[in-house]
Order: C-alpha cells, then sequence, then structure tokens
C-alpha cells in the first residue's frame, strides 16, 4: 500500500493499494498541497488532476498522461517529465528549474509566470502555449514549434531560438535580448514592443510581420541577411527610431522600394 499525504499536515489524501504509483490511475485526483516530492509516477495517468500547490520537485513523471492537470504554483524543480504529456495544464507560477522536458508535448498548455530560465526545451511542441511574462532566459528552445503561442511580455534574454518555429505568434513587449534567432520563422509573428538589442536575426524569415514600436531594431544583428518572404508592417515609431541605421537591403526585403526608402531617410534623420 502506499499514502500520498498533505506536505503540510500530513493527512492521507491518496491510499493505493499498490507498492509505487508508477503508471497508477490518478485521473482527476484531488492532489491539492500534496507532497510528490522524489515519488516515480512513471507513465502514471494524472489527467485533469489537481496538483496545485503541490510539492513534486524530484519526481520522476516520465511518460505520464498529464493533459489537463492543474499545476498552479507547484514546486517542481529537479522533475523528470521527459516524454510527458502535458497538453492543455495549467502552470501559472510554477517552478520548473532545472526539470527535464525532453519529448514533453507542451500544446495548448498554460505556462504564464513561470521560471523556465536554462531549461531544455529544444524541439518541442508548445503550438498554441501561452508563456505570458515567462522568463526563459537562456533557455534552449532550438527547433521548437511555438506556433499561435502567446509570448507576451516574456522574457528571453539570451535564449537559444534558432530554427524555432514562431509563426503567428504574439511576442508583444517580449524581451529578446541577446537571443539567438537564426533561421527562426516569424512570418506572421507580432514583434509589437519587443526588445531586440544584440538579437541575432541572420537567415530569419520574415513575412507579413509585425514591427511595431520596435524602437531598437536598428540594434539587431544579421538584418541583412534576414530572408523576406513576404510584406512586413513597420509602423511610424519604428521608422522614426530606426530607419536611418537599417541597412537598404532589409528595406526592400520588407516591401519598401528605393524612392520610398530615400524619402523615409529624408523624413527621419539621424537622431
Amino acid at each position: 500500500m502506499i499514502e500520498v499525504r498533505h506536505k503540510t499536515t500530513g493527512a492521507v489524501l491518496v491510499r493505493l493499494e499498490t507498492e509505487t504509483l508508477a503508471g497508477a490511475s490518478l485521473a482527476g485526483a484531488d492532489l491539492f498541497e500534496a507532497n510528490l516530492a522524489g515519488l516515480d509516477m512513471t507513465g502514471a495517468d494524472l489527467r485533469g488532476a489537481d496538483i496545485n500547490e503541490a510539492d513534486v520537485s524530484g519526481a520522476r513523471l516520465c511518460g505520464a498522461q498529464m493533459d489537463g492537470a492543474k499545476l498552479w504554483g507547484t514546486v517542481m524543480t529537479g522533475a523528470d517529465l521527459r516524454g510527458a504529456d502535458l497538453t492543455a495544464v495549467r502552470m501559472w507560477g510554477t517552478n520548473l528549474r532545472d526539470a527535464k522536458l525532453e519529448g514533453a508535448n507542451l500544446t495548448r498548455a498554460h505556462l504564464k509566470d513561470v521560471n523556465l530560465s536554462g531549461a531544455d526545451l529544444q524541439n518541442l511542441k508548445f503550438d498554441r502555449a501561452d508563456f505570458e511574462r515567462t522568463v526563459l532566459n537562456e533557455a534552449r528552445l532550438a527547433g521548437a514549434d511555438m506556433t499561435e503561442a502567446s509570448l507576451r511580455q516574456a522574457s528571453l534574454i539570451g535564449a537559444d531560438c534558432r530554427y524555432a518555429t514562431l509563426v503567428g505568434a504574439n511576442l508583444t513587449r517580449a524581451i529578446l535580448r541577446a537571443a539567438d534567432l537564426r533561421h527562426a520563422d516569424l512570418t506572421r509573428a507580432n514583434l509589437n514592443g519587443v526588445t531586440l538589442e544584440n538579437a541575432d536575426l541572420t537567415d530569419a524569415l520574415l513575412s507579413h510581420t509585425l514591427l511595431l514600436d520596435c524602437r531598437d531594431l536598428h540594434r539587431a544583428r544579421g538584418l541583412e541577411s534576414l530572408i523576406p518572404g513576404g510584406p512586413c508592417a513597420l509602423d511610424r515609431e519604428t521608422l522614426r527610431s530606426c530607419v536611418a541605421h537599417l541597412p537598404d537591403s532589409f528595406l526592400e526585403g520588407v516591401g519598401y522600394t528605393a524612392v520610398e526608402i530615400a524619402a523615409l531617410r529624408a523624413l527621419y534623420p539621424p537622431q
């Protein structure tokens, strides 16, 4: 028999006639504030479970079915979530520092206010996920699929986003300072008010991308080698701050003619 207890009171929350939680059926279980630290829950069924504010640090959850689980304020530092199905999980304020997430599926996951600094998230599926205000500094996101994801006010300082798919992603007010976006697909992405200082956009794809209020666009690297896939939108604030310093090849690539470029440079001389 195995018992799952409350992390502070010690009250029994779940009692199972088994010696391990590996492969256990806990779908919809009430594990609020449970002590699950260090437990082996490999392949467990935790779909729709309430794991809010629980201690899951160091737990083994490889291949666990966790779609729709609630993990608000949960401590998951060092948890092993490799291959776990985290579709539509709610992880607001969850601490995932040093968690292992290789092969996990985070489609439509809610990851607001989550700390993922330095996390290895390469090649993961995050399409339509919500990363609002999430900290992804120095995170490894190479090859990640973030199609139509929300990264509003997220911090990606120094993040490795090479070959990432950001088609239709909302990056409003995101901090991309020193991020590596080489070969990233930014088709239809919303870059409203992003910080791009020292970000590397070499060979990134821009097509129908919104570059609004991007006042440090000219401080990004690799602009002369961006791959234009279609016209992009630059607003007055972006042009006023940057057009005098942007390479002609970039401006032509996003849809301006030589005559228009000359007129814009005359209208907005170097400040």
